[in-house]
């Protein structure tokens, strides 16, 4: 708290300076750094599941429309709580889009955003997050140090520039400083980077180039099943996903059941018949961890 001249006050404060921070940049400090945040500070932790529940049917309410229970509890959950997510599920006419279709357009919008600001390319932004989600996904991890992407960027400089500037925008993913000192990249949460990841599977799908083994990797298995979902004549892959990860047919299914579409059926004739082959109930099993 300042005194209204810059000086600290030692009763009321004159000035209060609010200053957003995420979370996980408070969670993520040094206990010591931690105390002393905690001291200036206000924090609020992230809504509960009940609460973001609440925020989905109240802000369909101002809408007019009615949620039921199980599709709010769904998009809460598949939203992360995240207050600002919730705000923008429901489109102008009223229905709530797909949870996995709201996130991309907030990525989208984000990109645009910052190609106003900055002068850019929106397109140079869009690609930075493609190839840095291909390069997570190559190499099987979730977290990178900002010392690793400069290695595996070092002949695409345009690459890291952009990505740069998207973690100095701070609403997709910023630069966390660890106890180490090392800057590592943090994404708003899990599913902005699980949605950015799709959206990458999903161009290499129309492309042809996604590897078997990226495609048969059980970790993947919503991913892919998520990039099955969007894809508009899946077929072609529906069939090698089926004989790759038929997991992923069931996460396909769960995101196409957010929207009528006419890839619903042949999603479900793939699923029963690979639901009868033994090899499969042996695999289902051994995922959900129970005996064979």
């Amino acid at each position: 708290s300042l005194s209204a001249n810059g000086k600290r006050s030692g009763g009321l404060p004159g000035t209060t300076v609010l200053c957003p921070v995420w979370p996980q940049v408070v969670q993520r400090l040094p206990e010591q750094q931690r105390r002393e945040a905690d001291r200036v500070s206000l924090t609020d932790g992230a809504m509960t599941h009940e609460e973001a529940v609440n925020a989905v049917v109240r802000r369909a309410a101002l809408r007019g429309e009615t949620v039921a229970p199980m599709r709010a509890d769904g998009l809460a959950r598949d939203l992360a709580g995240d207050p600002l997510l919730i705000a923008l599920a429901v489109s102008d006419s009223g229905s709530f889009g797909s949870p996995l279709n709201v996130i991309l357009g907030f990525v989208d919008g984000q990109c645009h955003g910052l190609e106003r600001a900055a002068s850019g390319l929106g397109a140079d932004y869009f690609a930075a997050l493609d190839g840095l989600a291909w390069e997570l996904i190559q190499r099987r991890v979730n977290d990178v140090a900002w010392s690793e992407l400069d290695t595996w960027f070092r002949d695409r400089p345009a690459v890291l520039d952009a990505l740069r500037q998207l973690c100095r925008q701070r609403t997709i993913c910023q630069l966390h400083s660890s106890p180490n000192g090392e800057n590592n990249l943090m994404f708003r949460h899990d599913r902005v980077r699980d949605a950015i990841l799709t959206r990458c599977m999903q161009q290499r799908a129309l492309q042809g180039t996604l590897p078997l083994g990226v495609l048969s990797e059980p970790y993947y298995a919503p991913l892919i099943g998520a990039a099955l979902a969007m894809l508009r004549t899946p077929e072609l892959f529906l069939s090698v996903v089926r004989e790759a990860n038929p997991l992923a047919l069931f996460y396909a299914l769960r995101e196409l059941l957010w929207a009528p579409s006419p890839q619903v059926d042949p999603l479900l004739q793939a699923i029963q018949r690979t639901s009868r082959e033994p090899q499969f109930r042996l695999c289902a099993f051994r995922e959900c961890g129970m005996p064979c």
